[in-house]
């Protein structure tokens, strides 16, 4: 579990063929554009079944950050699948300089005035953001209902089996659930 107040709390910066999963991320408070989790560079990363929840009443607070279109970063080897993305306040759930990673089967929920922004535009719902990442196949914009903002674990049994199988590349569940 990550957690952290105020600066991004995971940034992976030119990472190459690794596997980021099961993970419980928690933001709180985010100052101006920092995001809980921000990717810029960087080629075969699979980002796979984490939970991330942000609270803050930062306007430009990000909850996941794509940066660096010119980077391999932004190619269909990067997976970023059967995520749950949450943003309980101001800011985005969602932000984009580039339009070519792997997005498949995310749960996304914000409650601020956007969903997302791409380049420096504000994208207002999720079916617009699908417009732009025609490749975003199952996913969903629905509340995870998350058991406290710490304990990341789904309520919504919308959710339940709803990901893209992935145990040809996740064998473990760090808490078998």
């Amino acid at each position: 579990k990550f957690y952290n107040r105020e600066a991004d709390v995971l940034n992976l910066i030119n990472c190459n063929n690794g596997i980021f999963a099961n993970n419980m991320i928690i933001a709180t408070d985010a100052s101006q554009w920092s995001s809980a989790v921000s990717f810029k560079a960087g080629s075969g990363i699979n980002f796979i079944n984490n939970s991330i929840n942000s609270i803050n009443s930062n306007e430009y607070a990000i909850v996941v950050k794509m940066e660096d279109m010119s980077s391999p970063f932004f190619t269909n080897t990067n997976k970023f699948w059967n995520n749950i993305i949450v943003n309980k306040g101001l800011g985005y759930a969602m932000s984009s300089l580039a339009g070519q990673m792997s997005l498949r089967n995310n749960a996304y929920y914000a409650t601020g005035n956007f969903f997302a922004r791409v380049y420096d535009k504000d994208v207002r719902t999720l079916d617009e953001w699908k417009t732009i990442f025609v490749g975003d196949t199952g996913s969903v914009f629905v509340d995870p209902n998350f058991f406290t903002d710490r304990d990341l674990h789904t309520r919504n049994f919308l959710l339940n089996n709803a990901g893209k199988d992935v145990s040809a590349l996740i064998q473990d569940d760090y808490d078998h659930e």
